[in-house]
């Protein structure tokens, strides 16, 4: 069985990185605070340890944050650090900057880095606002319907699948950016 305490965490590191759609949208603020105030006011999650581990899962807010010595944060926290190492790694090439609109890459590029892949399609690939608006309004639209309770992971990760499987965790320009944020998410929960 399953402690309250665990599906608090697991959805909480699931969640943490939600706010870099946000971000993506048009929101102009930090992708923490977005996630945050997204969750809280369209996602309607009142949940003070899951909005913790959204809010302060970065170091520089951890440290200036009034939480308790066993907050879910600082696990969140830690394993976001973990999964971020294995998955960020720095491009031959890369130029300083993010770029928002930055697709997912494909994998097979560390393989083949003369980028001979066969691509289904040589049309350039943008993700742009309106893009990012519409993932988290259907994103919206099915959390709107799911419980804070054990059947809820697996209806999240439904959801995050659907949504973020071709997104890109990273849009620096000095990284690949060859791993989905649903990847880097899920492997931060694990």
């Amino acid at each position: 069985m399953i402690t309250d305490d665990q599906i608090k965490l697991m959805i909480g590191s699931l969640l943490h990185d939600i706010g870099k759609v946000v971000y993506r949208s048009g929101d102009g603020r930090n992708h923490s605070q977005s996630g945050y105030e997204y969750l809280k006011n369209e996602a309607h999650i009142s949940d003070d340890e899951i909005l913790n581990c959204v809010r302060y899962h970065h170091g520089m807010y951890l440290k200036n944050a009034s939480l308790a010595e066993d907050d879910k944060a600082y696990v969140v926290y830690y394993a976001d650090n973990v999964a971020a190492f294995s998955d960020r790694r720095e491009a031959e090439a890369g130029e300083g900057g993010f770029d928002k609109t930055m697709p997912l890459e494909s994998v097979l590029q560390i393989l083949n880095p003369k980028n001979e892949i066969n691509y289904p399609t040589e049309d350039e690939i943008s993700m742009d606002e309106h893009f990012y608006q519409s993932v988290i309004q259907n994103i919206t639209d099915n959390l709107k319907g799911i419980t804070l309770d054990e059947e809820y992971i697996n209806s999240l990760l439904a959801v995050l699948e659907a949504n973020l499987t071709y997104i890109p965790s990273s849009t620096s320009k000095r990284e690949l950016a060859d791993i989905s944020l649903y990847d880097h998410m899920k492997m931060t929960a694990a």
